[in-house]
């Protein structure tokens, strides 16, 4: 052992070998970085020839003997070890590339002295300004003080151990987050596989407590975690290698870092490797259960291989691909039929074939449900199969349900998946905003799913926060522009228009079996054909959904929205006041089954019943609350109610407010509410403009989004002086070209 492996001084840098460990002390802060031994060989070898340049070729012969490297590898070696000395600016102070000649170091190497041998948390420099300048007699007391000063901070501010040998190291620092970032996929040839090495590891991890875990799915992705986890991937020789550092997000401090190696067909025991060694880091005790999420970790080498693979393949979510991560599931339980983790992947893949193919629910639920059984009774307290069994039970069973899911997020506190599916259900039941609350923990853990985007979206848009519904709706669209299910789902978000309508309808053709199997998308159909014109398609689409498959609120308005465009309106109020007695019992999402309700009741004349059901749900809309585009609806139509019951006082502090808003809106959208106030307030010719416009953008009445839209805007154009023939010949001219 040399002189310098017992440790040595870089300028200010105190550096330990033994324990891979770079510190100093500034201002009384101490600064510790903790690095791979990699990195620490390299910084050795640099100090051993301080000044001269070693050349790549030797650098790769003393810190990988025995291995075939690329030159990345080296520079990433010397970029980890310049960031561990803080040597980030352009003038470099510590390590200089000399052309030609490789690397060297250039501040003078200061061995450790004798008395400085004994085991101090901290660094000294100021012992080393203090060396050769002042008298014994000072040496001696500045080493006093500082002896009293390391041992105070090593006691109170200190992590005892920053090694990944221990769990109490982290525990200071406060990791109630930490960010995984993706797989740095450093192989070559490159191996594509290994991308989502990143999702393999986080299922391993799904179970610790107390800490969030968020999945990173774009390396730009900005995260406000505690920590963030960084590994890469390469292969030299024949060797698989594995560098995983945790830092502290806000001052970049390594807190752990560690490097692995397997052979190139031993990934599993990689992973294995790195998680082991990062679970004993972030906890402290051992937990009651078993962190693994699959008690049976026994595939061999090949069939690793090959569910990582399928893995990948999954991860993509085409139709192609999700089918040939079916067959290499499949594969693996031929061999390995107890191996939970198969079971669970072959189930997801049977789920995605339903959002991303021609699968029915029926039949992706069907296929799923043998293997999550049997993974059940593999491994009875194993989250993600407790949530996705609650997922395949049938909604009256609610009971069980709900304890499942509760059951999973205990076991599984990280697994985005329980909470995406439990808000999904809570949807369906009308709890929208416990749905809500679902969704966002689910995004939390997993920011960049479009899934979770998309479903986000849609409790969004129950609670008519339409704003952020379309935000994240289009976010998820940003994420997945070519996903398959966009000229549907896209009508709930955004206005029928000539253009949706054609898309959808290219869509519908082409989606002919997943259409007739999915009762929302019939129900979807259904409207849309309404807002043609054509009520007998609209009435068969309909007919074919079974109720059973779809949320009771959304049956109840597509048959009011077929009665009111049958005449029926009598009919179709007492349908959506069935809908808002339902949602009063459920006591979820009140306000947004009264809206339809309340257009019908004043239809029907029934102005004092809407007046008196709208301020006991609006009280404050009148006194403080803002108009936005969000609400400009309720205060059009409450103006229109205070003028109907004689209100008219009233009227005027409404009006007053409204003409403030679109007078300060630079360009107001040509939609509804606005129309109907330029007709409300009598501003004729601007209001028969404006819907000339309107339909000049393509406009069709939207009964996903109003019930009364084609009646109502009909009316205000005849109000405004407009003819009813010619409203009704823009209006076919529309729906012809929605059709052609």
């Amino acid at each position: 052992m040399t002189e310098l492996e017992e440790g040595f001084y870089i300028g200010p840098w105190r550096i330990e070998p033994k324990l891979n460990k770079i510190s100093m002390l500034d201002n009384g802060e101490v600064i510790a970085h903790i690095v791979t031994p990699k990195v620490m060989a390299l910084c050795l070898l640099l100090a051993e020839n301080q000044g001269e340049p070693i050349s790549q070729k030797t650098i790769a012969d003393r810190v990988w003997p025995g291995l075939v490297i690329s030159d990345s590898s080296i520079y990433q070696a010397i970029a980890k070890l310049r960031k561990a000395l803080h040597d980030n600016q352009p003038q470099k102070q510590f390590i200089e590339r000399v052309s030609g000649k490789g690397y060297r170091l250039i501040p003078s190497v200061e061995p450790r002295l004798k008395e400085q041998q004994t085991p101090i948390q901290i660094p000294t420099d100021n012992q080393m300004a203090a060396k050769d300048k002042i008298t014994k007699r000072l040496a001696l007391a500045a080493f006093i003080i500082i002896t009293l000063l390391v041992w105070f901070v090593s006691s109170y501010y200190l992590p005892k151990d920053l090694t990944s040998k221990v769990s109490s190291n982290v525990k200071p620092f406060n990791l109630s987050s930490i960010a995984i970032r993706p797989t740095k996929n450093l192989t070559h040839p490159r191996q594509e596989k290994l991308d989502t090495f990143s999702h393999l590891l986080l299922s391993d991890l799904l179970s610790i407590p107390d800490i969030k875990l968020i999945l990173m799915r774009d390396n730009q992705q900005s995260s406000d975690a505690i920590a963030e986890l960084t590994h890469s991937l390469s292969i030299e020789d024949d060797k698989l290698l594995l560098s995983a550092q945790l830092t502290e997000r806000s001052s970049q401090r390594v807190i752990w870092a560690a490097e692995f190696n397997a052979p190139n067909n031993a990934l599993l025991n990689l992973k294995h490797q790195l998680t082991t060694a990062l679970t004993s880091v972030l906890i402290s005790e051992q937990p009651k259960q078993p962190l693994a999420l699959d008690p049976k970790t026994n595939l061999s080498k090949s069939s690793y291989e090959s569910f990582v693979l399928a893995q990948y393949l999954w991860n993509k979510r085409k139709p192609a691909s999700l089918q040939t991560a079916e067959q290499l599931y499949k594969d693996i339980l031929q061999a390995y039929p107890d191996n939970v983790e198969t079971l669970v992947g072959l189930c997801n893949t049977y789920l995605f074939l339903h959002t991303y193919s021609d699968w029915t629910e029926e039949k992706a639920y069907s296929a799923c449900a043998p293997h999550i059984e049997k993974a059940n009774q593999l491994s009875p307290q194993n989250g993600k199969v407790l949530a996705t069994k609650a997922l395949l039970l049938p909604i009256s069973d609610s009971e069980a349900i709900v304890s499942l899911f509760e059951t999973s997020i205990t076991h599984a506190p990280n697994y985005a998946n329980a909470y995406l599916w439990y808000g999904n259900f809570l949807r369906r039941k009308g709890s929208v905003e416990k749905a809500l609350t679902m969704h966002q923990k689910a995004l939390s853990l997993d920011p960049l799913s479009p899934n979770i985007n998309r479903n986000l979206a849609y409790s969004l848009l129950n609670l008519r926060q339409l704003s952020a519904a379309r935000q994240y709706y289009q976010r998820a669209l940003t994420i997945e522009p070519q996903y398959s299910l966009r000229p549907v789902e896209e009508l709930d978000f955004l206005p029928l228009n000539i253009e949706r309508a054609r898309q959808f309808f290219i869509w519908s053709k082409n989606n002919a079996s997943n259409l007739s199997q999915r009762a929302p998308y019939l129900l979807t159909r259904s409207l849309v054909r309404l807002g043609l014109g054509q009520i007998a398609e609209a009435s068969a689409l309909a007919e074919e959904a079974d109720i059973n498959e779809v949320n009771q609120g959304f049956w109840l308005y597509t048959q009011a929205a077929l009665n009111t465009a049958r005449g029926k309106t009598e009919l179709a109020t007492s349908q959506l006041k069935e809908r808002y007695l339902n949602s009063l019992i459920e006591q979820e999402n009140t306000n947004r089954h009264v809206m339809p309700y309340l257009s019908l009741l004043v239809h029907g004349q029934q102005y004092n019943e809407a007046y008196r059901l709208f301020i006991s749900h609006f009280p404050d809309i009148h006194i403080d609350k803002k108009i936005s585009d969000e609400n400009d609806r309720q205060f059009v139509f409450l103006h229109a109610l205070l003028l109907s019951t004689k209100r008219n006082k009233d009227a005027e502090d409404i009006a007053l407010k409204i003409t403030n808003y679109f007078s300060h809106v630079e360009q107001p959208q040509l939609t509804l509410p606005y129309i109907q106030w330029l007709s409300q307030s009598k501003q004729n010719q601007a209001a028969k403009l404006a819907i000339e416009a309107l339909f000049k953008e393509g406009w069709l009445p939207d009964f996903n989004d109003n019930i009364l839209a084609e009646i109502n805007l009909r009316r205000a154009y005849i109000h405004v002086g407009g003819e009813q023939h010619q409203f009704d010949t823009l209006l076919s001219k529309n729906r012809h070209y929605s059709l052609n």
